[in-house]
């Protein structure tokens, strides 16, 4: 029983009575290694597919029969996992050739392939994209796909390179002074692009993926982050570890969704160990418009409910213009009301630890360290017919290029990049030897850390164009 008997196990507890977590029982899998199975704790039994935990109470009122834990009791597991996963598609399928494309997508999630004419590997861009596409509606999907162009995600990646100041590396994993590894909460992860990125640029941290979304965490094991830990959960309720578990915490685009607010601050400041990191970007500002703006606070409302630790909250377009024009992180100064009031969005740091209110440099280095880590952003139509490579920005809707409208001040609509660039960028991988010039182009996230699934092979002549 690799991960939920292991590493995993030893750090949940059920979220409603808090009493530990033992396995019930096992069912074999001979489509996946990974455990599938029941955990049992004092008050409920709660169902693994494919280790993934997901500790949610879900039988109907009176009882106490899990609708999943049956199917998994009666060796289904391929049909516990799309019931854990059909709640989500929640537009009707357009075509009978969508739906056949949706039922072939979910079994894929079970089986590990997509099936067509033509099966593509299972760490395919095509299986990837299609799963993404068949299993959510075509502009949420537009916007998972094209996370790299986002603002939101822009600000992640650049206070993602913060927790080297929790002496992450590159170097073998080690276990911190108290003799475990150091940990990372991924709170509402998504289909697992943080949770990759910071694996990518610190293989000694270990990170734990959690969201609400069975499909949304399947999709992200499957394709994105496979090395991370998923939980499914609801973070609205106590969370299922133990005090103390974790070193860091980041929690992209998260908290304005969640009602209880002050709940889940208490939460994470139990899990939490007193110096660690907690990064929060691209929080909605409730005196600005959003396009799915959630339940916001105002920035004195978020500074309110941050006021027990310390803290900076920022512009979100500080953080991004900081990062592409002076390569920096600037938490020294406060920012004012005023200038927080205007802002869309707002990103904030906190910790207790010493040092952290200075202005934070060279950022870009850690982004390029990885060898073969980046590739020009998928946002990019690339054309390299001619000597090096003529990029440019092909958005997939009106509505993403407009709700992108801080990317683009500076992420380039068309760029021309000269052979050595282009070598050096993605198309050949990245050589030790960084050019200043390749740290130029990531701090404008023209090139980004791309998980397996979205590589496409770069063929000379070539143009390769983002999916629309």
């Amino acid at each position: 029983m690799p991960d939920i008997n292991g590493k995993l196990l030893a750090r949940l507890h059920c979220p409603y009575c808090g009493s530990g977590l033992v396995v019930d029982m096992g069912v074999d899998n001979p489509a996946s290694a990974r455990f599938s199975g029941v955990l049992r704790c004092a008050c409920y039994r709660y169902p693994v597919l494919d280790g993934i935990p997901i500790l949610r109470q879900a039988s109907p009122v009176g009882t106490n029969r899990d609708p999943i834990v049956e199917l998994i009791l009666k060796g289904d597991i391929a049909g516990a996992i799309a019931a854990a996963t059909r709640p989500l598609q929640t537009q009707p399928l357009q075509s009978t050739g969508r739906l056949r494309r949706a039922i072939s997508c979910m079994r894929s999630l079970v089986s590990g392939s997509v099936e067509s004419a033509a099966p593509q590997p299972l760490w395919s861009e095509n299986a990837f994209r299609e799963t993404l596409y068949a299993l959510k509606p075509r502009s949420f999907a537009d916007y998972l796909y094209y996370r790299h162009a986002n603002n939101s995600f822009m600000s992640a990646t650049i206070l993602i390179c913060l927790l080297r100041e929790l002496g992450a590396t590159q170097a073998t994993a080690v276990a911190g002074s108290n003799g475990r590894p150091t940990i990372v909460l991924d709170l509402c992860c998504g289909i697992g692009h943080t949770s990759f990125l910071i694996g990518a640029l610190f293989s000694n941290l270990t990170v734990i993926a959690v969201d609400g979304d069975f499909g949304i965490l399947r999709v992200a094991q499957r394709y994105i982050c496979p090395q991370a830990m998923q939980v499914c959960l609801d973070a609205e309720l106590p969370l299922p570890f133990a005090d103390d578990a974790f070193d860091a915490c980041l929690g992209l685009d998260g908290l304005h969704y969640l009602r209880s607010k002050v709940a889940i601050l208490k939460e994470l400041d139990r899990v939490l160990r007193r110096d660690s990191l907690w990064l929060f970007p691209h929080m909605h500002n409730a005196l600005q418009s959003n396009v799915a703006p959630g339940v916001p606070l105002s920035p004195d409302g978020w500074e309110r409910l941050l006021e027990f630790i310390p803290h900076r909250i920022v512009p979100e377009s500080t953080l991004i213009h900081g990062f592409a024009n002076d390569d920096a992180c600037d938490l020294g100064p406060v920012a004012s009301l005023a200038l927080l009031n205007g802002s869309p969005s707002l990103a904030s740091v906190a910790t207790r630890r010493e040092g952290a209110w200075c202005r934070h440099e060279g950022l870009s280095a850690v982004l390029t360290a990885p060898p073969g880590l980046l590739a020009f952003n998928p946002i990019f139509e690339v054309d390299t017919s001619g000597a090096g490579a003529r990029l440019t920005a092909r958005w997939p809707s009106n509505a993403l290029r407009e709700e992108c409208a801080l990317a683009r001040t500076v992420l380039p609509d068309e760029l021309i990049l000269d052979e050595r660039q282009v070598s050096r960028a993605g198309l050949s991988g990245v050589t030790p030897s960084v050019p200043s010039s390749l740290r130029e182009l990531a701090r404008r996230f023209v090139v980004v850390g791309l998980p397996p699934g979205y590589r496409r092979a770069a063929v000379a002549g070539h143009v390769t164009r983002p999916r629309t």
